[in-house]
């Protein structure tokens, strides 16, 4: 049975990420819409589960898959954060870059960005960086 873990990373070192999970049908909306919190970065993971798991079982589950996938996780919620932080000194249409490649991939970049692009204060800015493969990557 289809499944989601959704891990929500706040600002800041002091605060670790929030993960929960439940079955995809236990949802108001779907999927492709779960990621739009303004201003926290949102991790959705859909994966297959053994149906009728109990909440805590299912939730240990996507706790090992969160611990897996972790170090990607917080690289992508440090280019998320450095990221925002500029939107208050960018003027409408300005291009927030980095030099150094990032060590995510293009599918991980790419989400960072899009959530951005639905972040508060997002004014029509460009964001690029590099993956970790030297892939360009460009939002919009």
């Amino acid at each position: 049975m289809k499944a989601i873990r959704i891990t929500h990373w706040s600002p800041g070192p002091q605060y670790a990420p929030l993960t929960m999970a439940a079955y995809a049908d236990s949802f108001k909306v779907p999927v492709e819409e779960i990621d739009d919190i303004d201003g926290v970065l949102t991790i959705t993971d859909v994966f297959e589960a053994e149906p009728d798991l109990e909440t805590f079982t299912l939730a240990q589950v996507a706790m090992r898959r969160a611990h897996r996938t972790h170090d990607d996780e917080r690289n992508m919620a440090i280019l998320y954060y450095w990221t925002l932080q500029h939107f208050r000194i960018m003027r409408p249409r300005g291009t927030i870059a980095t030099i150094d490649p990032s060590p995510l991939s293009v599918e991980q970049i790419k989400t960072v960005f899009a959530q951005l692009g639905k972040a508060p204060g997002y004014r029509d800015f460009t964001f690029a960086t590099t993956s970790q493969d030297g892939t360009p990557v460009r939002y919009p």
